[in-house]
């Protein structure tokens, strides 16, 4: 089996400047934070979040990746594919992170998935496809330095697209703790047009936020801070 794995966090620009960290076993990160995190700045460039952390979509996506027309997967996380990797199957994942172990965890979880399926013996051939933005901006020292080890396990780490090819079936995933829900539409409309051979099988749905409200928390936030630099 071959499998196109696309994680949504695959399309921002999630470095440093943006790392506000996430856990997928806490809601919190999923829905509220990011009434707050709507109203950050980059630290170094000082453009909001809004107008800076939107996914960048390459033009003819699909048309220049999949030859065919598989079957469709799209949940919110990542090691939800844990499902469908059956034994020797072939993956390639297009995502920002390398999901090969973070914290060597033995409980399955969205930053390992690969890992434990490919010492099970499920995944045969691991191809991970970074953007390419991660050439300048790398995972951080420690990832780095791992990634030195994880070249003699994983199959291939490319910052391009792979060639277009056939697929028995496309994951996509959502990775909502590090992706805004304001943007949840534009990922629904991605996994939409899709090449797919039925309807689509969503294990995901689109959270509600309310921009407005979320924006005058962000200011009435910022007005105690300068009032606490104050004192």
């Amino acid at each position: 089996m071959k499998i196109l794995s696309i994680d949504w966090d695959y399309f921002y620009p999630d470095s440093i400047d943006y790392d506000w960290g996430a856990n997928e076993e806490r809601d919190i990160y999923l829905n509220f934070l990011w009434k707050m995190r709507v109203s950050n700045v980059n630290l170094i460039t000082q453009v909001p979040a809004l107008k800076e952390y939107v996914p960048k979509i390459p033009k003819d996506f699909w048309t220049g990746t999949v030859s065919n027309k598989p079957s469709l997967l799209v949940t919110d996380s990542h090691a939800d594919i844990d499902e469908i990797i059956k034994d020797n199957s072939i993956v390639v994942n297009l995502d920002a992170h390398h999901d090969y172990g973070y914290d060597m965890k033995d409980k399955l979880d969205c930053g390992n998935w690969a890992q434990i399926a490919k010492e099970e013996g499920r995944i045969k051939e691991y191809h991970l496809v970074y953007p390419g933005w991660r050439l300048d901006k790398p995972e951080d020292e420690e990832h780095t330095v791992q990634h030195l080890i994880l070249q003699t396990r994983i199959t291939s780490i490319s910052y391009k697209l792979p060639a277009k090819q056939d697929y028995d079936i496309i994951f996509i995933c959502r990775s909502g703790c590090w992706t805004p829900p304001w943007h949840d539409n534009k990922f629904f409309k991605f996994a939409k047009s899709s090449p797919h051979n039925s309807d689509i099988q969503y294990d995901v749905l689109p959270r509600e936020f309310d921009m407005k409200q979320a924006l005058q928390l962000g200011k009435e936030m910022q007005k105690k801070f300068e009032e606490l630099m104050v004192k």
